[in-house]
């Protein structure tokens, strides 16, 4: 066994932890080497998209608008700058629910989705905008 192959069975022993390999998931957010890829990142947007089906259905009021401003997405927005299409994709989505309450349905819709994301002094509806977001939570970090 070399050096280092004992170092790291020191370590495991010390910190009762295993030795992995990338990629993983901690705490919801994929761990990863590398360019940022659209399979590490398509299992949160479902999960968004799980939790709108979820809601399909009942009885939510004006609720609604705070359940999509929820972002799920907030901790991995202070990791990572997402990929547009993703998005984009959970964006669509909230749209979608928003005004039909299905997610895969589509709509003819009357208004602006920028409009919609504007402050409610703007007449806006105070959605937040995910690339806007995201780009925040990463502006923290500089």
């Amino acid at each position: 066994m070399d050096n280092f192959a004992r170092f790291i069975t020191k370590i495991q022993h010390h910190l009762s932890c295993s030795h992995g390999l990338l990629p993983f998931n901690y705490l919801g957010v994929p761990i990863f080497v590398g360019a940022l890829k659209l399979r590490f990142f398509q299992p949160l947007a479902d999960k968004v998209k799980l939790k709108l089906v979820s809601w399909k259905g009942k009885f939510l009021s004006m609720g609604w608008i705070q359940l999509v401003n929820t972002s799920f997405l907030a901790y991995s927005f202070n990791v990572y700058k997402w990929p547009t299409s993703i998005l984009k994709q959970v964006e669509q989505w909230s749209r979608n629910f928003i005004w039909i309450g299905e997610i895969m349905k589509k709509g003819i819709v009357t208004i602006n989705w920028a409009k919609i994301c504007s402050p409610l002094e703007n007449g806006g509806l105070k959605i937040n905008n995910l690339q806007y977001e995201n780009n925040a939570y990463l502006l923290k970090l500089s």
